[in-house]
């Protein structure tokens, strides 16, 4: 829910001066709770997508580890068909996840190089 809000908040006409920083931070904190094994499960769940989308958002959002979030998007493209075909995601968190995709694509990590570096 916070890296939707940030996000939203970083896209908005009017943006935040700190959307962006916030957003970081709190990507950076979900990656140092996280510790999402990459298996192929046969039954996957929302949850667990959701884990490895906002891991591959903090890779993307700080431009490292460019080989896991490579291995961790082909996943997610693997498993997302199954889930919307079996229903499993609210409509409520698609949008979410458009909107964290979206503020990831209009502004890209080069965008915020100096904001990054501590």
């Amino acid at each position: 829910e916070a890296v939707h809000l940030h996000a939203r908040s970083n896209t908005a006409k009017n943006p935040f001066a700190n959307s962006a920083l916030n957003l970081s931070n709190v990507l950076k904190a979900f990656a140092a709770k996280m510790n999402n094994v990459v298996d192929d499960q046969t039954r996957f769940k929302v949850k667990h997508y959701m884990n490895i989308f906002l891991e591959v958002h903090y890779y993307v959002n700080h431009g490292i580890e460019y080989s896991r979030t490579e291995t961790l998007v082909t996943l997610l493209n693997e498993k997302l068909s199954a889930l919307v075909a079996t229903r499993s995601f609210s409509a409520k968190a698609l949008v979410k996840m458009f909107v964290i995709n979206i503020n990831a694509i209009t502004y890209p990590v080069s965008n915020y190089d100096c904001a990054y570096t501590q």
